[in-house]
């Protein structure tokens, strides 16, 4: 007794798969596909009992396939059903639709992807920059300050701390153990030669 099969289907993997039954004598029939695909597969293929070239999207008419198939094939073993829009033809109404809106969407879903990636890429060179800033910063401001002490000049602690409240007092008196340390500069002295 013959394997009874129903693939929905009638291009691509589904056409591949009914020729391959084919050869195994399984019954077969085609739902859903195009018309003159299954009409070429039903020529090629001896063991295709019937087709029902319908739009599988459509319930009623699909429920009303499967009976008709269980019928021709009296009775049932498999069904495969081949998923997807890929093997319809474009310009066949809502399937065309939906490709163009996917495809518009992966466009859109890869520009985002590409701007996301830019957008992470200045992040992390502001975050560097601000990092490496700091450092130049502080040191700026301590050999300023060490300059401003080393002429004897004293901060007013009280007229500090009412214009900047959070500074530490160490700050407020132009006072840092760091600031004690010696110019990082070389003396230089201009020689005269001899005439």
């Amino acid at each position: 007794m013959n394997q009874k099969v129903i693939i929905t289907g009638s291009r691509g993997i589904a056409a591949g798969l009914a020729q391959a039954l084919n050869e195994r004598n399984y019954e077969i029939y085609l739902i859903g596909g195009e018309k003159s695909d299954c009409e070429a597969l039903e020529k090629s293929c001896s063991n295709i009992v019937g087709f029902s070239a319908i739009d599988l999207r459509d319930e009623k008419l699909t429920e009303e396939a499967f009976a008709q198939a269980i019928s021709k094939l009296k009775g049932l073993d498999h069904v495969v059903s081949i998923v997807g829009g890929s093997g319809r033809s474009f310009g066949d109404g809502a399937i065309e639709d939906i490709s163009k809106s996917a495809a518009s969407f992966m466009k859109d879903l890869t520009l985002l992807h590409s701007r996301i990636v830019k957008v992470g890429s200045a992040i992390n060179s502001l975050s560097k920059a601000y990092a490496e800033l700091i450092p130049t910063a502080e040191s700026t401001v301590k050999r300023a300050a060490a300059k401003i002490l080393s002429y004897g000049v004293s901060g007013d602690k009280d007229k500090l701390a009412l214009a900047y409240p959070d500074a530490p007092s160490e700050v407020r008196e132009l006072k840092n153990s760091e600031l004690a340390a010696e110019d990082d500069f070389i003396d230089a002295e201009e020689v005269k030669e001899d005439e």
